[in-house]
């Protein structure tokens, strides 16, 4: 019997030794270190300037290498001018001929002969949350067309449609301008020849 409990606390005896040096043998926890706050970028101030494409500058759209010798609509964008009018833009590469229609819910604007350029060019713009005549813009590939659906808040307030050339980007606008109180938004620039 006596044999039998002496190796039981022998065995025990050498499981707690063995036990007791692998705890002195671990490798002690790496130093941790501070923790590095992620560096912010500042918001840009309320009056920093539109980095944006717009008929109010000669910004050129993303990646004008892959606009090529094709017309391309390189741009859907909306705006405020300086006078509160609201309008709806397009920047084309090329004037090129261009129709409208009248549709249930609101304007559809056919580019013939025209490509985009950018996957991102074909995201809807939802303007639905804005104070603004229009809700959505959606510009979609038609054949060898591009068709621009311009959704409004009441479908009877027509904008109106007019081209200007900007002389030193080499690029091109259709605008859809709508009405801001008594007048309609004056003009940015030199109109193009397809509106003489």
């Amino acid at each position: 019997m006596r044999s039998r409990v002496s190796i039981w606390i022998a065995l025990w005896s050498v499981a707690w030794v063995a036990a007791a040096q692998d705890t002195a043998t671990a490798p002690p926890n790496p130093p941790t270190s501070p923790v590095t706050p992620t560096p912010t970028v500042p918001a840009a101030p309320p009056d920093a300037p539109y980095e944006g494409v717009s008929p109010l500058n000669t910004n050129e759209p993303p990646f004008p290498e892959r606009v090529g010798q094709a017309r391309v609509l390189t741009w859907p964008g909306f705006e405020r001018n300086a006078d509160g009018c609201f309008r709806v833009f397009f920047q084309l590469s090329d004037p090129g001929p261009w129709s409208s229609e009248k549709t249930e819910t609101g304007l559809a604007i056919t580019f013939k002969n025209t490509k985009t350029h950018l996957r991102n060019t074909t995201r809807p713009l939802d303007m639905s949350y804005f104070d603004a005549p229009v809700t959505m813009v959606a510009v979609k590939r038609k054949h060898k067309d591009v068709v621009a659906e311009i959704i409004l808040r009441d479908p009877t307030q027509m904008p109106r449609l007019r081209t200007i050339s900007q002389e030193e980007t080499g690029y091109h606008f259709l605008l859809a301008e709508f009405k801001c109180a008594e007048n309609m938004a004056a003009p940015i620039v030199k109109k193009s020849n397809a509106d003489k």
